[in-house]
């Protein structure tokens, strides 16, 4: 009977372990833009285009599959994102209204996830363009008039190696997957301008231009050809000349060379902002054939003196960290939030945004160039590591990526810096200068932009590899150990931004209350501002605009709700662009703590007694139990004082019931669940906590119910009570797999006691345990509660090792060796799985610079 009910009990335990990662799978929710701002965007599409140039939209409604094609889901309307794992594909059927012998291009303003573009069963691409607006060609003959159909399969991105980023910081934005942007055809003549390409530098306000235009000329086209070149200063012609094009019967193009010098041009500057654009007329018998207009980005900059010079001339930086996401959370491009936005930064005096993680639409660019904001472009690459760089296949991805967004960015002057390996700093990279100055040369395309990376150690000095640095401030909770670091980094050669991009390690240790990011941030200005260093860095830039939802729960987002684990409240404005109350004092350059509301309580003390009350509940019972039956005293003297005798009287008479093991395994599980629940509900602020929760718990939906867990003490005591009382219960596989392999035979009630009563030493520690979390509160160094919690465990194993070996009547060292190798094999396996789905490796290796850091 006492068998049946402890593989009942066991397969009720296994089952919820199973099933309880599932209470957190989520609806995939598709989210679309207002139809007033897919307008916009339209509008502003077709703007560029002059004819005889068309677009042709593919918006709208679109059919949705399953991965395999095998299933309708549904209709979703174009473009549309959405935040799950779960791979799509989008259908679209459509006709064209006037179809002619032109030539077709698909263009996708923003394509996430790892894409294969197929139309008309042809494909197109199949790769990542994550971020970047993307172009193909549609081979002549494809397209007809009545009965086309395009197909984008999308796999989320999910961190692997072909697809960006590469790796997952743990406060990385969220991500959204999906076709995020219009889809339009945009159709050319026969005989068009395939291409544009230019080179230029400024002088002072003189422009030297040069370049070449690619005439697409099929076989066989009559008459003379010319080219009108233009140059375009905020809409007017500054400058202009004709190149004839003569027929060539045998070329299918022509490549003509172009040399622009203009002695008196505006360059773009904050104060000034001028437009400049090239146009290319292409008339045959002067007919207009063709039409094709590019952007300029006539500014200079470069840095000297620990100085940025823009068009020669000294910026005094006013930074702010910008992530965009609309209202509801998603990436979703809405113009008129992107304007207010920066027409409200424009007027509280900031200049310069520096916008993290990876690249926003070009529609951004364009407003940020109009309105005359300098903006930092973070790349999708959190960590640049030895591999990325020396690896071919790497390199090549890496490289072509940087390729796609600078011919972006040399369209938009407001883009003057483009970054990589925020976060991080692999000291690998001080060993390779070659391989540094190709990708170095690759970033700045002739010093049209500047390099910069990031750091968060300022005893680690950077190499020479970027032109200038953004260190990440991480401990803003210890104002006086960053002043005095930032006064010796105030004397090196080497330029540097201060920024708080990142969320800080730690907050308060008291973990009661917390001071807020804003809040931080300010008084960390303040000091700065004061210093007499302060000139000797490039600038600040401390601030976040907007809080915005992050791709993975945050142990830390609690702090201000937690219901909403997956929100970085650090910015200036909430999501929905209302300014804080604290953001309105530091504004107004009031830079001092707020007298109320700045440590908001997050807690109330009733709460942080659960653990002291759930204590003296295990005590109680442990009391009561230990008093009224005598042989259970008796196990628990013998379990302590002689574990062999115990274990040998266990297999030869002494049958212990499975009512005696069952306490022993509540008791000491509730009171371990005390303890474990204490710590983490203690360092529930802590970054570096966060990062050790999410390398096992490497998925977003099992780690939201974890965050949700722990900031709830009612929940986290009951919950991992009935977690270590699994485990308990698992430790007896391996003793019967040994006892199995042995020839012994022994029942499930007795590997059940080798298992719980092998802990019988925990119990010393019952009285202990209730006031586990309280120590942590008033302790300053918690070395020797994590030694004797390390020593009690050990001194576990080695008597479950003792155990193990009498039940199975094997010897000490065999038994010993063989639990190793079970531990190699089921680790070993599971850090595999984890370095194959996150790389896992990487995750470690920030953590341990994170903690070196911390400590220091």
């Amino acid at each position: 009977m006492n068998q049946i009910v402890t593989i009942r009990l066991t397969a009720v335990l296994l089952y919820l372990i199973t099933v309880f990662p599932g209470w957190a799978e989520e609806k995939v929710f598709f989210y679309s833009p207002s139809l007033a701002a897919v307008r916009d965007q339209l509008r502003h599409l077709v703007l560029e285009y002059s004819p005889p140039r068309q677009i042709i939209p593919l918006l709208g409604s679109y059919d949705l599959f399953n991965d395999k094609a095998q299933k309708k889901i549904g209709q979703v309307n174009i473009p549309a994102i959405y935040y799950e794992a779960h791979p799509f594909i989008f259908r679209k059927n459509f006709r064209l209204p006037d179809f002619s012998e032109s030539n077709y291009f698909l263009h996708f303003e923003q394509l996430n996830g790892h894409a294969r573009i197929t139309l008309n069963n042809k494909v197109l691409h199949q790769g990542s363009q994550n971020f970047l607006p993307a172009t193909f060609s549609v081979p002549a003959g494809l397209l007809n008039q009545e009965d086309n159909m395009l197909e984008v399969q999308i796999i989320p991105w999910q961190g692997q190696e072909d697809q960006l980023p590469g790796w997952i910081p743990i406060n990385l934005p969220r991500i959204s997957n999906g076709l995020n942007g219009p889809v339009y055809l945009e159709t050319t003549p026969r005989l068009y301008i395939a291409e544009l390409s230019y080179q230029w530098k400024m002088i002072g306000t003189e422009a030297h231009i040069h370049g070449e235009i690619v005439v697409h000329t099929p076989s066989g086209t009559p008459g003379n050809l010319d080219l009108e070149i233009q140059l375009l200063q905020n809409s007017g012609i500054i400058w202009s000349t004709l190149l004839p094009a003569p027929p060539d019967s045998l070329a299918d193009t022509q490549v003509l060379p172009f040399d622009i010098k203009m002695a008196e041009i505006i360059p773009w500057s904050l104060e000034n902002p001028a437009q400049h654009l090239l146009k290319v007329t292409l008339r045959q018998e002067q007919v207009v054939i063709d039409q094709f207009s590019k952007k300029l980005a006539l500014r200079e900059v470069s840095i000297r003196n620990k100085k940025i010079f823009l068009n020669g001339i000294p910026v005094n930086l006013k930074g702010i960290n910008y992530l965009y996401q609309d209202l509801q959370g998603t990436g979703l491009i809405d113009r008129n939030l992107i304007l207010n936005d920066l027409q409200i930064l424009k007027s509280k005096g900031f200049n310069i945004l520096r916008l993290g993680y990876y690249p926003l639409a070009p529609l951004f660019y364009h407003l940020s160039d109009s309105l005359g904001i300098l903006c930092l472009q973070d790349l999708p690459y959190p960590l640049l590591t030895e591999q990325m760089v020396t690896d071919t296949l790497n390199r090549r991805q890496l490289l072509e990526y940087i390729g796609a967004f600078t011919q972006l960015a040399l369209q938009h002057p407001s883009i003057i810096g483009i970054g990589v390996g925020n976060l991080f700093h692999d000291p690998w990279l001080k060993k390779s200068s070659k391989l540094q100055k190709k990708l170095h040369d690759h970033l700045s395309v002739n010093d049209r932009f500047l390099v910069y990376t990031s750091f968060f150690d300022q005893a680690s000095i950077p190499n020479d590899f970027a032109d200038f640095y953004c260190l990440e401030i991480l401990e803003r909770n210890r104002p006086e150990k960053i002043l005095k670091e930032l006064e010796k980094l105030s004397r090196a050669d080497y330029p540097v931004i201060i920024s708080g991009l990142s969320k800080p390690i730690s907050y308060r240790v008291d973990s009661i209350q917390v001071t807020q990011d804003v809040t931080q941030s300010a008084e960390l200005l303040r000091n700065i501002n004061q210093a007499f260093w302060k000139d000797q860095f490039l600038g600040l830039i401390l601030f976040t605009y907007s809080d915005y939802l992050l791709q993975t729960p945050a142990l830390s987002a609690g702090a201000v709700d937690n219901e909403n684990f997956i929100l970085n409240s650090s910015g200036l404005y909430t999501r929905d662009r209302v300014m804080k109350k604290e953001a309105e004092v530091i504004i107004k350059q009031k830079w001092l703590l707020l007298e109320s509301d700045a440590d908001k309580k997050i807690t109330g003390d009733g709460e942080t007694y659960v653990f002291i009350i759930f204590g003296l509940i295990n005590l109680f019972i442990f009391l009561f139990l230990y008093r009224s039956f005598v042989d259970f005293r008796k196990n628990i003297l013998r379990a302590i004082r002689k574990p062999h005798g115990f274990f040998v009287e266990l297999l030869e008479r002494r049958m212990i019931s499975f009512e005696q093991s069952f306490f022993m395994m509540l008791l000491i599980s509730l009171n371990g669940a005390v303890m474990l629940g204490g710590i983490l509900y203690f360092f529930r602020n802590n970054l570096l906590a966060d990062y050790l929760l999410s390398i096992p718990l490497a998925f977003s939906n099992v780690k939201l119910v974890a965050v949700r867990i722990i900031w709830q003490p009612l929940w986290i005591v009951p919950v991992f009570t009935v977690i270590i009382m699994v485990l308990f219960i698992l430790l007896t596989i391996p003793i019967q797999i040994l006892s199995w392999l042995r020839g012994t035979k022994i029942r499930i009630r007795q590997s059940l006691a080798t298992s719980a009563w092998s802990a019988a030493p925990f119990l010393l520690l019952l009285p202990f345990g209730m006031f586990f979390y309280n120590l942590l509160l008033v302790m300053n160094s918690y070395w020797i509660l994590f030694a004797l919690l390390l020593y009690f465990h050990f001194w576990y194993y080695l008597r479950w090792v003792n155990g193990t070996r009498v039940m199975c009547l094997w010897s000490y060292p065999w038994v010993f060796l063989f639990t190793l190798l079970l531990i190699f094999i089921f680790g070993g396996g599971f850090v595999l799985y984890l370095q194959q789905k996150i790389d896992v490796s990487l995750h470690l290796n920030f953590l341990t610079q994170l903690i070196q850091y911390h400590f220091n």
